[in-house]
């Protein structure tokens, strides 16, 4: 339900921050973060919070799945600094890494290519990676959401990107000159999102330029 007053609001989704908070404190666990249930809870009603002062009713798309979105990204992008600071803090010795390889394996290091990444081109890497985290984190609501379905693309999306290919196969195979432009891209996505939700289409056209900014900047 969506209400004017945030506490109302709030309250009359109660059912739905805890649904959230359960399903985020999962995947926390899963990946070995130490956060407590109620902390979890916390961060998704903050998430209501800012979903509340930036909905818009007009918009035409229901307050529950704005919310929950938003709720759900902002709790992925918690769950992927904590793997991020794992990956980053990990420092291991080629003999630790051998020994828990076995007897028989071959070490390591003959395993390791000529052209690998070397220890400053790591770094580099995870430089980028944890700065357009931040970045992406200032990013509005719509273009979060562009994000979103370029790296975690759900279902229907993927079911979209199939049906436009089969469709531009049967013409082909009788002959026709079609081609299918449908695949995982920001135009792609930019498009299926702008259908799902009703947004304006320079809503939508904000939002591309704001990724591409990150984008552009890493």
């Amino acid at each position: 339900m969506y209400s004017t007053d945030v506490l109302e609001c709030y309250q009359g989704n109660l059912g739905l921050v805890h649904k959230v908070a359960r399903n985020c404190h999962r995947r926390l666990q899963a990946i070995g973060a130490a956060m407590e249930f109620e902390d979890v809870v916390g961060e998704v009603r903050q998430s209501l919070i800012v979903a509340h002062a930036s909905f818009d009713p007009k918009q035409g798309f229901e307050f529950c799945t704005y919310f929950g979105r938003a709720a759900y990204n902002h709790m992925n992008r918690i769950a992927e600094r904590v793997e991020l600071e794992r990956v980053e803090n990990a420092t291991y010795s080629i003999e630790e890494i051998n020994a828990g390889r076995g007897e028989n394996a071959t070490p390591v290091e003959e395993t390791i290519s000529s052209d690998a990444m070397t220890p400053d081109e790591v770094l580099e890497a995870k430089q980028r990676q944890a700065r357009a985290l931040r970045m992406t984190e200032r990013l509005s609501p719509v273009a979060q959401l562009i994000v979103e379905w370029l790296v975690n693309p759900p279902p229907e999306l993927l079911a979209e990107i199939t049906r436009h290919r089969a469709h531009a196969e049967v013409a082909r195979n009788m002959g026709l000159a079609r081609r299918s432009h449908a695949g995982l891209t920001m135009d792609f996505v930019s498009k299926m999102i702008g259908a799902a939700t009703g947004l304006p289409a320079k809503t939508i056209l904000n939002a591309r330029r704001e990724v591409q900014d990150v984008i552009d900047s890493l």
